[in-house]
C-alpha cells in the first residue's frame, strides 16, 4: 500500500487573514499599467517620474557633480501634491531596491526617507535625491581614459 500525504486546502493570503481576524499590512506594487507609461505624448500630460528617470535626468542644471561626497538629483513638480506623489513613489522604489517590504508608515508625517546611501527629501514643490558616492568611485567614472 502506498502512503498518502495530507495537505491543507490552499488558502489565499486574504482568506488566511480573514480566518485569523487580521488585516494584511502590505501594499501591493502597482502593475506596469497602473504606474503609467514611461513617456506620454498626449498634450498636457506629465510623464511618470520613477527612480530611473530621477537618476538619469534629474541632474540640477544638467550637471552631475560630486559635492561633499554626494551626487544630487532634483525634480520640480507642478504643485505640492505632485511633489508628494513623486516622493512617495521614489521612496517605495528605493525600499524595494534594498529588499525592504514597503510600508506607507515609512513616509507618513515626514518629508525625508533614507535607506543606505540614498537620501530622499521633499519640500514644497521639489523632490531631492542625494546618493553618497566614494571619491574613488567618482574618479573611475571621471578619469580621462
Amino acid at each position: 500500500m502506498g502512503t498518502r500525504e495530507a495537505r491543507a486546502p490552499h488558502r489565499g493570503s486574504d482568506g488566511l487573514a480573514a480566518e485569523l481576524g487580521i488585516e494584511p499590512e502590505y501594499e501591493p506594487r502597482p502593475t506596469a499599467h497602473e504606474s503609467g507609461p514611461i513617456a506620454d505624448t498626449r498634450p498636457g500630460t506629465t510623464p511618470s517620474i520613477g527612480l530611473v528617470e530621477m537618476l538619469l535626468l534629474g541632474a540640477p542644471d544638467g550637471k552631475t557633480e560630486l559635492l561633499e561626497g554626494r551626487v544630487h538629483r532634483m525634480f520640480v513638480a507642478a504643485d505640492r501634491a505632485q511633489a508628494r506623489a513623486v516622493f512617495a513613489r521614489l521612496a517605495r522604489e528605493l525600499a524595494e531596491q534594498h529588499g525592504l517590504a514597503w510600508r506607507k508608515r515609512f513616509i507618513a508625517d515626514t518629508d525625508r526617507f533614507t535607506v543606505e546611501r540614498f537620501e530622499l527629501t521633499t519640500t514644497d514643490r521639489s523632490v531631492d535625491l542625494s546618493v553618497a558616492v566614494p571619491r574613488s568611485l567618482w574618479d573611475v567614472f571621471s578619469a580621462n581614459g
